[in-house]
């Protein structure tokens, strides 16, 4: 709709007329001035509310006018701020073509006019709020935002006195108080009483966090559920039980102090031990969480390519869980430096920072204690500020990208966690000698039984240099196969030999094998260059012979152009070439290749097979690779299996295994037919 000039003239000499009807009232309500001042700015607001109905619709208008009238009504009618009327009109006016701005101003209004004596701390949230929500619109449903701007509404609320707390004393209020030495001496106590108990917790927790995320232990859950307790435990309940157990007149606490000379009640020590108490779960939680979250395979690869179990906790492990293990110290933290119930009971001196705040409020009331209260209060912000910007700078931090199915694979589900295989136990001996770089493979009897499923006298001999495909359906037991050989799990009975070696009871670090996952299993927190070399430094080479051999498959595989790039930005053909590099930087007795070929897509899929078969012929390794493809048989191997339901129906060469099938199940698998017809 297009207003003519009459029309807008019309409107304006209207404008006019209600202006002077109000200044010829008797006992006019404004001055002149006043009068003048509104006009010009109601006139502004005329010419605005022309304009939005040129450029829009009669409903937008409508809207104009209305949050006019609110303004109206609420600065002019109810406050009675005539000044801050013009100012506001004209803002308003000004901004309603802008609909985020618009936002932006009747927050303003809200908190500066509404909500004055909390103006800014209530800007500030709900601003925020506005902002997120705003710039989400267009990628959510109005359902979801919904939710969104409920709950960050009710969290801008929650955190509302902790933001009025903060803008309440001045600058030199702070000082002032920070000068004092029983605040100094309160806050000390509470920085470094805190930090040794996360320091303690983190002794015990994180290796307690990473063997429950690895270990499907008896009593498992009984355990999960008692590192929740504290959280559950009253601190007034802590406390009484901290002096029960270590108070002075007990039996504990006596001998302690008889034999140490430590008391803990009333101590530095006792603070420490009360806060050990509360913040363990927090940490501990956090970490088993982050630990869960990376995938085993990670270190099974790792295993496999010579690192020892510390190593592998160290390297792949705990790298990778580094930012949740951060969150869960920075919780822990804070919740130790936050202790009061328990402290105030055990050890009450030396005064820490709450327990300070405590006194101060009994003492002389809010006005004492709240400039403590605030100074603990920016002391716990900035540490939090300085682990947030902290995780930005860990170079070994885990990567999104590698979370969600890059080249480490998706991380596994709680279930198949705990269920994860156990590693061969250690056995004395040297293991399998690493100049053993292509050596036959043999398995006599193998047994393993997995719940409802077994793998049942397996016997296999596989000669040095021979490429052996096993085939069979899922759930046959192939990959099963691969990490017996691998020494991933331990068989039940039976005996499994390379290179002429006895490793039936040999770690994996311990048996020269290179395993090449499904998913490729690389370390996203490493370069290519770094995951093709990462096994070399477990084979006692000097730093030449390390760099030659990372250098020659390199340039075999053609890997040049991604040496530097992170692995979770590699296709799924690029990944599996560096796991299959990596597998042969250590030149291993024999190459176990776990479906290497399935992920990837199919022109990927026969170049990464010619790879394969070129390596092969170059280099002469044993290969041991399962598939499902008979294909894949055909093109790579010189021998095959069969396997079904955890047996195998037959092994041989595999212009025998498929001229003459030995069952109806794996010439159909075979896709030949009958045995008879095989042989016709």
């Amino acid at each position: 709709m297009n207003p003519t000039w009459r029309q807008s003239l019309i409107a304006l000499l209207a404008l006019v007329a209600i202006h002077a009807l109000l200044f010829a009232l008797p006992g006019p309500a404004f001055s002149p001035a006043t009068h003048l001042v509104l006009f010009a700015a109601n006139a502004y607001a005329l010419y605005c509310a022309l304009a939005v109905l040129r450029k829009n619709s009669a409903r937008q208008l409508g809207l104009f006018v209305a949050g006019y009238l609110v303004l109206f009504v609420l600065v002019m009618g109810i406050l009675g701020r005539k000044s801050l009327f013009v100012l506001l009109v004209v803002v308003y006016a000004s901004l309603f073509g802008s609909p985020p701005l618009l936002g932006f101003f009747a927050l303003f209004v809200l908190s500066f006019v509404v909500l004055q004596p909390y103006a800014f701390e209530s800007f500030l949230p709900l601003a925020f709020v506005y902002a997120v929500v705003w710039r989400s619109r267009r990628a959510f449903s109005r359902f979801a935002l919904a939710c969104l701007a409920l709950g960050l509404t009710a969290l801008a609320l929650l955190l509302l006195p902790l933001l009025h707390l903060v803008l309440q004393d001045s600058v030199q209020t702070l000082w002032r108080t920070l000068g004092r030495a029983d605040v100094q001496q309160a806050l000390w106590t509470s920085v470094a009483s805190s930090t040794l108990a996360t320091l303690l917790v983190a002794l015990w927790g994180i290796p307690l966090a990473y063997a429950m995320a690895r270990i499907d232990f008896w009593g498992k859950r009984v355990v999960e559920s008692l590192i929740d307790l504290p959280i559950l435990v009253p601190q007034s309940v802590a406390g009484v039980a901290l002096i029960v157990l270590l108070g002075p007149g007990s039996p504990l606490g006596q001998a302690l102090d008889r034999h140490l000379g430590i008391q803990l009640a009333g101590h530095l020590f006792g603070v420490v031990v009360a806060q050990v108490f509360v913040s363990a779960p927090f940490l501990i939680k956090s970490a088993l969480t982050a630990f869960e979250a990376v995938p085993p395979q990670l270190e099974q690869a790792a295993r496999t390519l010579g690192a020892p179990s510390s190593a592998a906790f160290w390297r792949i492990a705990l790298p990778l869980a580094s930012r949740g293990i951060l969150v869960g110290l920075a919780l822990a933290w804070a919740r130790a430096i936050s202790e009061f119930g328990a402290i105030i009971l055990f050890a009450s001196s030396p005064a820490t920072a709450p327990v300070l705040v405590h006194t101060e409020f009994l003492r002389a009331g809010a006005s004492e204690s709240r400039p403590i209260a605030t100074l603990l209060l920016v002391i716990c912000l900035w540490i939090f500020v300085v682990l947030q910007f902290g995780q930005t700078l860990m170079p070994f931090a885990w990567r999104r990208a590698g979370m969600t199915g890059g080249p480490g694979g998706p991380p596994p589900s709680r279930q198949s966690r705990a269920g994860a295989p156990t590693p061969a136990p250690a056995s004395p001996g040297r293991g399998v000698p690493v100049s053993a770089s292509s050596a036959g493979i043999e398995l006599g009897g193998v047994q393993r039984r997995f719940g409802g499923f077994a793998l049942r006298d397996l016997s296999l001999a596989v000669g040095a240099g021979e490429y052996w495909v096993v085939l069979g359906p899922s759930g046959a037991g192939k990959s099963l196969l691969l990490q017996l050989v691998a020494g991933l799990i331990a068989p039940d009975a039976g005996t499994i030999a390379i290179a002429s070696v006895d490793a039936t009871r040999l770690p994996p670090e311990r048996r020269n094998v290179g395993l090449v996952f499904q998913q490729s299993a690389l370390f996203p927190h490493q370069s290519v260059l770094e995951n093709i070399a990462f096994g070399l430094r477990y084979r006692r080479l000097g730093r030449a012979e390390r760099d030659r051999r990372t250098a020659e498959l390199v340039e075999q595989l053609g890997l040049q152009p991604i040496l530097e790039r992170p692995v979770a930005t590699l296709s799924g053909g690029e990944a599996q070439k560096v796991a299959i590099a990596r597998a042969l930087a250590i030149r291993p007795a024999a190459l176990l290749l776990d479906e290497p070929l399935g992920p990837i897509d199919h022109n990927a899929r026969l170049e990464l097979q010619a790879e394969l078969r070129r390596l092969h012929a170059e280099l002469g390794f044993t290969a041991l690779h399962v598939t499902h493809s008979r294909d894949e048989a055909r093109a790579l191997a010189d021998h095959c299996a069969v396997m079904r339901d955890g047996a195998i129906e037959q092994a041989g060469t595999v212009d025998e295994v498929f001229a003459r099938p030995a069952s109806d199940f794996v010439a159909g698998f075979l896709g030949l037919g009958g045995p008879a017809a095989a042989r016709d």
